[in-house]
C-alpha cells in the first residue's frame, strides 16, 4: 500500500461527518477493482472509523474488510442495512426517473 495515498485519504477522511464516512464506505459496495489506492482508501477509511469509537465487526474482522452490504450507522456501530420494501421501492424509482431522464435527452 502507498503512504502517500494513505495520509491524503487519511486526512480526507478526518475532516469528514460520520455519515459522509458511511456514505463513503457504502460507495464501494460491489465496487471489485482493486489496486494500491483501493487499499490506502479502504485502510484509511476502516482506520477512521475505529479512531473515532465506531464498532466496525459487521465489515471487518481485523484481517478481512466486506464491502458485500451497505451499512448504516445503529447506536456507534456500522451495522448491514436490512432493505426493506420501501427501499426497494424508492431505489426503483430513482432508477427508473433516472431512465427517464436519459430517454428524454436522447435525440433522433
Amino acid at each position: 500500500m502507498n503512504n502517500s495515498f494513505y495520509n491524503e485519504f487519511a486526512a480526507c477522511f478526518a475532516a469528514c461527518t460520520l455519515t459522509s464516512l458511511v456514505e463513503s464506505f457504502n460507495s464501494q459496495v460491489g465496487n471489485r477493482g482493486f489496486n494500491s489506492m483501493r487499499a490506502a482508501h479502504d485502510k484509511a477509511l476502516i482506520d477512521e472509523l475505529v479512531r473515532r469509537g465506531v464498532d466496525v465487526s459487521a465489515v471487518f474482522d481485523g484481517t478481512t474488510l466486506s464491502f458485500a452490504h451497505h451499512v448504516e450507522l445503529d447506536n456507534n456501530s456500522l451495522v448491514i442495512r436490512k432493505i426493506g420494501k420501501s427501499y426497494v421501492c424508492h431505489l426503483f424509482c430513482q432508477c427508473f426517473f433516472v431512465t427517464l431522464r436519459c430517454i428524454s435527452s436522447y435525440s433522433i
